[in-house]
This record gives C-alpha cells, sequence and structure tokens, in this order.
C-alpha cells in the first residue's frame, strides 16, 4: 500500500532557468532562459541548431531597422503525459526579440550621465547609453504567460513589438511537433514599460477568449486569437 502512494519524479537537464510556466489541462510546461540577443533576428532554432524563419504581417519596416534589447528569452516547451514517463518537445523559441530599443529624449538624463562619465569621450558614452537602454528593453517573466484557447496552448508575450504596442501569441502545436508564431499591434500597450505592465497588466481566459485586464486604464480587453 506504501508503495502506490509514492510521489513519481522526474529530473531533466535543462540551462539555468529564469522562470517557468504551466498549463495544467495540456500538461505544458514552458521554461524560459536568458540569452544573448546575437543575431536580432526574427527566427527560431531547432534540437538540431538549424535555424528557422518565419513572417511577420504586421512588423514595419521602421521596426525591422530598430535597434533591439541586448536579450531574450529562449523557451523550452516540454509535453507530459498522464500515463506515460515519456516527455515531448518542440523547437526552442525567443520571445522579447523584436521589442524596439528607444532612444532617449529626455536631456536631464543625458546630461547626468555626461556629468557622471565626464572622463569619457563622446563615443563611449553614446555606446553606455545604448547599453543601458537595450538592457531596459528586455522582456521580463511578467510580460509572459501561458493560457489555453480552443484546447491549443498559446504562450502570449505583451508589449512583443516596437516600443510596446505589440502582442506575440505563439502556438504550441504538439500534433504537428511545431511553433505558430504571430504578432498583433495593439495599441492600447503602447506606452506601458515594464513596471506599468508588472503591476497594472494582467492576462486571463473567458470563454476562450484572450483577456487582458488594465488596471491603469480601468479596461479589460477581449481578443480573439481566430480573428487574429
Amino acid at each position: 500500500a506504501a508503495r502506490r502512494q509514492l510521489v513519481k519524479t522526474q529530473v531533466l537537464p535543462h540551462d539555468l532557468a529564469a522562470s517557468f510556466w504551466y498549463e495544467s489541462t495540456t500538461r505544458t510546461l514552458v521554461v524560459g532562459s536568458y540569452k544573448a540577443n546575437e543575431s536580432q533576428d526574427p527566427s527560431v532554432v531547432d534540437g538540431s541548431n538549424r535555424r528557422i524563419s518565419y513572417s511577420l504581417d504586421d512588423l514595419d519596416r521602421s521596426t525591422r531597422s530598430a535597434t533591439f534589447p541586448s536579450a531574450v528569452m529562449a523557451m523550452k516547451t516540454l509535453f507530459f503525459s498522464k500515463n506515460s514517463a515519456a516527455v515531448e518537445t518542440l523547437p526552442t523559441f525567443s520571445v522579447g526579440a523584436l521589442r524596439e530599443v528607444e532612444a532617449r529624449e529626455v536631456e536631464n538624463e543625458r546630461h547626468e550621465l555626461l556629468l557622471s562619465l565626464e572622463t569619457f569621450d563622446s563615443t563611449k558614452m553614446e555606446k553606455l547609453i545604448k547599453k543601458a537602454d537595450a538592457e531596459n528593453a528586455v522582456v521580463l517573466p511578467t510580460e509572459i504567460f501561458l493560457v489555453n484557447l480552443y484546447g491549443s496552448v498559446y504562450c502570449v508575450e505583451l508589449g512583443s513589438l516596437g516600443s510596446g504596442q505589440g502582442i506575440g501569441l505563439t502556438k504550441l502545436d504538439r500534433e504537428a511537433g511545431c511553433i505558430h508564431v504571430r504578432h498583433h499591434n495593439f495599441e492600447a500597450l503602447k506606452g506601458y514599460n515594464t513596471i506599468d505592465v508588472e503591476s497594472t497588466i494582467s492576462v486571463g481566459v473567458i470563454d476562450n477568449l484572450l483577456c487582458i485586464f488594465s488596471k491603469k486604464a480601468e479596461t479589460t480587453y477581449f481578443l480573439d486569437v481566430a480573428d487574429i
């Protein structure tokens, strides 16, 4: 009797993880790890380190030529089974790669930085400013959600495009063994910084509709992934 009450434990190797998300209905676990944003292109890498590119219908030319964050979140998907110890995986994909790093426009900030770096030349100062901006644009775990819509699991990234006006939807297709990536322009999110998103925005699901709750705007937005 005691043996039947034992808890089954499975240990899987993984890189240093920053956070994880779990969808209980489909037994889906997604683990995120930060990595350098070296390629700065919209693509994913499969298990054989082959790069798989995807199209972005809502991404305009200005975003394509923009400066992107210094780091992205590499997402590893694990599917667990109720009746088997086998674990299925999908190609690793990245979130946070298309957030545009905005140039600083506040002169007071530049002046304060110049005073603190008065021994540096202007070129070094600009490089440090760009580095700081790139780090500030890095996606946070609180901007990523895992939801079940119409029986499929989606990884949702808030603020995925430009200066925060995008929603990234990555469908984790277990049957096909692949992912489907879409980015949707959503102007209601534009202007939110990472602090705003962390403290005033949350995501949920009601009747298969993606719900974005904005405490700051005192508004709830309903999106149907079938229409995006």
